[in-house]
């Protein structure tokens, strides 16, 4: 009886030491505000299961994560836009030939095939105008201006591009080889410069009819946006005086 009592004393005695420890490693009780809603004076409960440790770490890298969006979306400035205006050739003809022709989508090397103003410097190392660009990328701008000085040259029945699906008799195709600026050093004025192979096919069999080539220049006046784009559009414009000439020719229409 007696080993009886001693062991009941021992259990006893060990429940209370371990409610104890139990007691001290619990995180304090919340304290309740004057609305009486809680909250913790100290810290955090730590996490005491391997699924609350992830959640704690999700919820951290996505702090992390927005934090670095957010300077990403910092406000600046939008670069500017610099707008084309070439000068095109005009009338060539007093009557249309009774022909149609539709124009491609013009091929570029991936340098000079977006909006971004490139410059070339010497004969290697491309860059990038910073804080400007076109208005849209190089293919589109080139197949608009070709189309435009066609149409208005009034050399031929009907003009457009590939997506308006007229009935062509001849397709105009157009390889860019160059169109920005070129500096020889950095001290130097920009050039502008335009230069691509222009192919005159027949539509109905792929017969190259004739190829021309042209490669143009125009001195930029001062380094600003505006004569740097003004040298642009005068290399591209005397370009495509050239081309719309050679398809008027091609025609027998000059």
């Amino acid at each position: 009886m007696m080993q009886r009592r001693n062991q009941t004393g021992l259990d006893a005695e060990r429940r209370a030491r371990f409610g104890a420890l139990r007691r001290q490693s619990m995180p304090p009780a919340p304290s309740r505000g004057a609305e009486g809603k809680a909250f913790n004076l100290c810290r955090f409960a730590p996490c005491r299961s391997q699924s609350g440790m992830k959640a704690a770490c999700l919820l951290l890298a996505l702090c992390l994560c927005l934090s670095g969006c957010g300077a990403l979306l910092a406000p600046g400035p939008a670069p500017a836009r610099l707008q084309l205006r070439p000068a095109l050739p005009g009338k060539l003809a007093a009557a249309p030939a009774d022909k149609q022709l539709v124009a491609a989508r013009p091929s570029a090397g991936s340098e000079i095939s977006g909006d971004a103003i490139a410059m070339s410097l010497g004969n290697r190392e491309i860059r990038y105008l910073s804080g400007a660009l076109w208005t849209a990328d190089v293919p589109s701008l080139v197949q608009r201006f070709a189309l435009e000085a066609l149409e208005e040259s009034n050399i031929l029945r009907g003009v457009g591009d590939e997506s308006i699906g007229i009935a062509a008799d001849l397709r105009l195709l157009i390889d860019i080889r160059e169109f920005g600026l070129h500096c020889e050093t950095e001290e130097s004025l920009p050039v502008g410069v335009f230069s691509a192979r222009f192919l005159l096919l027949d539509a109905r069999d792929g017969k190259v009819s004739g190829t021309l080539h042209v490669r143009e220049t125009a001195q930029a006046s001062d380094n600003d946006p505006v004569a740097l784009a003004v040298a642009c559009e005068t290399a591209l414009g005397r370009g495509l005086a050239k081309s719309t000439q050679w398809v008027a020719r091609m025609l027998g229409r000059r």
